[in-house]
């Protein structure tokens, strides 16, 4: 297994994949492939409502591309990190507002299992966003995940998921990738310093979906190419 980024100066994609069954995950991974996803996540509803063994399966139908598992882990996390490793993600997701034990435990089991931890920040109010990246940096995390909750997005369609990400970038080095919802605001995330990228909804919910995928994965990366 291996951990499939971009250049530094080029931003990476991961195309979340959070339908509830396996047959449509498949499908859905194929998109990521063909317009080549360098992370393709196992997300939070496939995990609950199909079981943590579809990590194996996308991460079989993935081409060697790194497999997210969007556990959005709160506690008793080493039993999640652990069979994540054994069924082939290379990523998994603890929450910043988890305890501080578990977040420890799950870099730990992260490390013994080859398994990279992606901090979702979710939850996190903006003003306290740079000193808590500081401190989970500085604990060990890989990756930052800046994560609007599609509830709120649903409840106010205004509502910014790039907000904290200019604080977040400054705080610490550590790779940090927004959820957007849209070829904007992944150019505008690359253009304030964002490492990756993550998208699915909207677009795995629209016609043709696999066009606009692609769309957006050629808006990101020429915004990082500049």
């Amino acid at each position: 297994m291996y951990l499939s980024e971009a250049p530094m100066n080029t931003p990476w994609i991961q195309v979340s994949v959070d339908t509830q069954d396996v047959p449509n995950a498949l499908r859905e991974t194929a998109y990521a492939v063909e317009i080549g996803a360098e992370w393709i996540e196992v997300g939070t509803p496939l995990l609950t409502f199909a079981g943590i063994g579809a990590i194996a399966d996308v991460s079989s139908a993935a081409d060697g591309r790194t497999v997210v598992a969007d556990f959005k882990a709160l506690d008793g996390v080493a039993q999640y990190f652990k069979r994540a490793g054994e069924l082939g993600a290379g990523v998994a997701t603890v929450m910043a507002v988890a305890n501080e034990a578990s977040i420890l435990k799950a870099i730990e089991t992260g490390r013994e299992n080859g398994v990279k931890i992606q901090v979702d920040l979710l939850g996190v109010p903006t003003h306290q966003l740079a000193a808590r990246a500081k401190d989970l940096a500085a604990a060990g995390a890989d990756y930052f995940l800046l994560h609007l909750a599609i509830d709120e997005l649903l409840r106010n369609s205004e509502a910014d998921p790039l907000e904290g990400l200019d604080e977040v970038v400054a705080a610490t080095n550590v790779p940090v990738g927004p959820v957007v919802f849209s070829n904007e605001q992944g150019v505008e995330a690359v253009r304030r310093g964002a490492s990756y990228v993550v998208i699915g909804y909207p677009f795995m919910g629209m016609e043709d979906p696999q066009r606009l995928l692609a769309g957006f994965a050629d808006a990101v990366r020429n915004a990082g190419s500049r």
